[in-house]
């Protein structure tokens, strides 16, 4: 259940949002609000992902992108799992 903070936040961006006359009025009114709600209700730090994230999501993808681009360089690729 959210804070009565996180709801009077939430009131306050409806209540913003009402008088816009566009998508960037809403996004551009509402920012403040939101940022309060989202705070209010607990999510102080954001979880960094790390900066291979990406790279471990599909690691079997990416091994065959980067496999046929040497191979389109001219190289002969050889790949073996390394033993953990």
């Amino acid at each position: 259940m959210a804070s009565p903070r996180g709801a009077a936040a939430l009131g306050d961006a409806v209540r913003l949002a009402a008088g816009a006359e566009s998508k960037r009025d809403i996004l551009l009114r509402t920012h403040a609000p939101r940022r309060r709600l989202v705070r209010n209700l607990g999510f102080d730090e954001i979880r960094q992902l790390g900066d291979d994230y990406f790279d471990r999501l599909n690691t079997d993808r990416l091994t065959r992108y980067q496999t046929k681009r040497l191979a389109a360089l001219g190289y002969t690729v050889t790949l073996a799992k390394r033993a953990a």
